[in-house]
């Protein structure tokens, strides 16, 4: 087979990266598919353990060590979710690899068909360093150092390279894996530049690369970092596609006053590039999509603005103060080039500080407020025929005016600014990929207290819509990315999440059946709650429990200025962040488990009729009365995390103990838990496994925390006492082989591991006790 062509049988249109051999649990990309659901279905070594009370034997096995002594460091962050590909063609021989990329902008390469030694990396092939690839930052390009105040990412780490989980494609007669990476020239340390680099798996060769540059100089490569997953299309025979979405780092819009001026604008960017295996080469420089860049100038009305009618009033944070309330008067508007509805440019920036040249504020602004494309590391989805679903949290929501929709002529063109919105783009080659077809954004204001229990109001000034509310309090939307629910009649529905502890459920996209829609921008979120669409579902919900411990109607409590206060019962101000929403189709469920609580449930269901909805049933709580966790086994995720990180592994093969009905389901998550260390950097990280029931119950199986030494009785296992959990990456559920024969492995990726020793780190970058890497728990060797 030639590099292009795809494999007898694969289809006319296959929607996303070539599939693995049948039985095979093979991870290609972030969140096992495109459709972002969290799920393996080909998992039976790990999903038979449903019904199995027999642990005593499983454990930590190993560990592949991350190491490259020409960095002057002993261990590497693995950000990325490893991935894992079987039947690899080498020298004649199959093999099966586990991919692991890291922030020091190297690629790993490890043959899990023969486990390594205690702390000895076994690789497939030699590391593969992407800093220095040809044409990358000069020709010594290397990990820019994140110390430097402006950069993008966690601050104070040594290297930054890849953060977003790659992208493997087996359709191809040579697997390749597509990843992009970060890196500086050492002549100019405070330029950074991102690429995307195609690797050829069977030779270790990176094959291709592309610069990410934007020719409109509007993307701002040193504030902007690549975390979330790789998505790759194939819309039509021989066609690839490659999606690249930005959106998480500093000097955000409406973060502080004085942070950097209009040369540190943050955005949310789109980028989309086409590849081809013939020549090995991606397509033309691409174009990026920008959702949250706020451009122009206030008076000429060249950028247009948030919302009909909302003036330029200057109280507190920015937002609309005075006796005509949050709406205020329309003569309070600057410019009335919106349109239909009148006057909807930005508020005036504070007078502390700020860009006052631009419609967007860089100092405290309530309608913007570090807007990005990010969905806590979940890549875009896909669905129908190749089309892109995608979440863009916080910045500016911009209508140009206010019918149904906030739709003009030019449809979804009427929406100025995706910044706290779900969009739809079309398959990569379509006519204009880069137009969204489809969106949704949050109407209705759950801000807004009103009756019993609400003096004061959660919120004593909220903002007009909830777009504005959840950016003005950095409440993003779309922080559980975009998971596509698909039901009988080829019907995708869509569910998100934000940082508030709400539940987004969108009808099928457009397209993709007849009268369907997200269900764009309007009021009571028609189309979510009943419109003359054929389809629907029910309205945003809340999904996590502890702020319903004392009322059901916000969280968290806003103060006059646009202040986060306290949450209703005194605890943490961060609310309840949902970051991830894994699906399993077997039962219909949604598992979140938020930060600072507990694992939940939630059951879907279908009705068909005149109007076709699907809604989630009550919530299933694992653990009764007010507690946030219920210790040992259902443990609160440290608030100072991101909450648990879920995979889903499915057995249709075979029965055990008391699993005797197919399919046998297992839940598996990294569930980071409060380091008391001194200093205490980063969460402490924890696995648990659980039993899934067709309700929706969950019964215990295993943790590492209670049985952390089960394995240390067996030569080659390393001596890990704790280990760092990576903030929002979920484990990768597949096999290991010993001794020829397959077990079910749990791929755990560390920020650091600690081993033979009992003192935590004080960073990832020097203790001689420290590792990164990717920890393995299987059946103890």
């Amino acid at each position: 087979m030639t590099p292009g062509s795809w494999p007898v049988g694969a289809g006319t249109a296959p929607a996303a990266s070539g599939a693995c051999p049948s039985g095979d649990p093979c991870v290609l990309t972030g969140q096992y598919d495109q459709h972002r659901n969290s799920t393996n279905n080909n998992a039976a070594n790990l999903g038979s353990m449903a019904g199995s009370a027999d642990y005593t034997h499983f454990g930590l096995a190993y560990l592949y060590p991350v190491t490259n002594a020409a960095l002057g460091k002993n261990n590497e962050p693995v950000i990325a979710q490893p991935l894992y590909v079987t039947d690899v063609m080498i020298g004649g021989t199959s093999h099966n690899m586990l991919l692991a990329a890291t922030l020091s902008d190297y690629v790993y390469a490890f043959d899990t068909t023969t486990p390594p030694a205690a702390g000895t990396p076994n690789y497939l092939r030699n590391p593969i360093g992407l800093a220095n690839a040809p044409g990358h930052c000069g020709s010594s390009g290397v990990p820019f150092n994140n110390n430097q105040n402006g950069f993008p990412g966690v601050q104070n780490l040594g290297y930054y390279g890849v953060v977003a989980t790659p992208v493997i494609d087996t359709a191809p007669s040579r697997p390749t894996a597509f990843v992009t990476s970060a890196c500086v020239n050492p002549l100019t340390p405070t330029t950074i530049q991102w690429y995307i680099d195609a690797i050829d798996l069977t030779t270790g060769s990176v094959v291709a690369t592309q610069a990410l540059v934007d020719t409109v100089n509007t993307f701002n490569a040193q504030n902007q970092v690549s975390r979330a997953a790789l998505l790759l299309t194939h819309p039509a025979m021989g066609e690839t596609y490659i999606y690249v979405t930005f959106g998480d780092g500093v000097r955000e819009i409406g973060a502080e006053t004085g942070s950097g001026g209009p040369t540190y604008r943050y955005t949310g960017a789109e980028f989309v590039l086409s590849y081809s295996y013939s020549s090995s080469s991606f397509g033309p420089p691409p174009v990026p999509i920008f959702y949250t860049t706020c451009t122009g100038t206030i008076g000429t009305c060249t950028s247009s603005g948030l919302f009909p009618s909302v003036f330029a009033g200057t109280g507190g944070r920015g937002y609309p103060t005075g006796p005509a309330g949050p709406l205020g008067p329309t003569s309070g508007c600057v410019g009335t080039c919106c349109g239909v509805g009148g006057c909807c440019v930005l508020p005036t920036p504070p007078s502390a500080g700020g860009n006052t040249s631009s419609s967007c504020s860089t100092g405290g602004n309530w309608a913007a407020n570090g807007g990005g494309c990010w969905m806590s590391s979940r890549g875009p989805a896909s669905s129908g025929d190749a089309d892109v679903l995608l979440a863009c949290g916080n910045g500016a929501f911009a209508c140009a005016g206010a019918g149904p929709g906030c739709l003009s002529a030019a449809g979804t063109m009427g929406v100025k600014y995706w910044g706290m919105s779900a969009v739809e783009l079309p398959a990569g080659n379509a006519t204009n990929p880069i137009a969204p077809a489809d969106f949704y954004a949050p109407y209705t204001q759950n801000y807004t207290c009103v009756g019993t229990g609400c003096t004061p109001s959660w919120d004593p000034s909220p903002a007009a819509y909830e777009t504005e509310e959840l950016s003005r309090v950095d409440q993003d939307f779309g922080t559980g990315g975009m998971t596509v629910i698909p039901q009988p009649g080829n019907l995708n529905f869509v569910v998100t999440a934000d940082k508030a502890g709400f539940i987004y459920v969108m009808p099928p996209p457009e397209g993709e059946v007849g009268s369907s829609s997200l269900g764009l921008f309007q009021p009571g979120d028609a189309g979510l709650t009943g419109s003359s669409l054929s389809y629907a579902t029910q309205a945003p919900f809340r999904a996590s429990r502890l702020p319903t411990a004392t009322n059901p109607s916000v969280c968290p409590s806003v103060d006059a200025n646009g202040q986060i206060g306290l949450s209703p019962i005194g605890a943490s101000s961060s609310c309840d962040e949902v970051h991830e929403v894994a699906y399993e189709a077997s039962d219909n469920l949604i598992f979140i488990w938020p930060a600072g609580e507990t694992i939940m449930t939630y059951q879907g269901a279908l009705t068909v009729g005149a109007q076709t909805t699907y809604k989630f049933g009550g919530r299933n709580n694992q653990c009764t009365g007010g507690a946030t966790s219920c210790p040992p086994h259902f443990p609160a995720a440290d608030p100072a995390s991101a909450g648990g990180a879920m995979a889903v592994a499915v057995d249709t093969t075979t029965t055990s103990d008391t699993c005797t009905t197919l399919p046998c389901i297992t839940l598996w998550s990294i569930v980071p838990q409060p380091n008391t260390g001194t200093p205490p950097v980063g969460s402490l990280g924890s696995l648990y496994v659980y039993s899934v029931g067709s309700t929706g119950s969950l019964t215990y199986l295993w943790d590492s925390p209670t049985t952390p030494s089960v394995c240390t009785d067996d030569s080659g296992v390393p001596n890990v006492t704790s280990w760092y959990s990576t903030s929002f990456t979920e484990p990768t559920l597949a096999d290991v082989t010993v001794s020829g024969t397959k077990y079910g492995a749990v791929y755990v990726p560390v920020v650091c591991a600690v081993v033979g020793g009992t003192t935590t780190y004080p960073n990832c970058g020097s203790a001689p006790s420290t590792a990164s890497g990717v920890l393995v728990f299987s059946t103890c060797p």
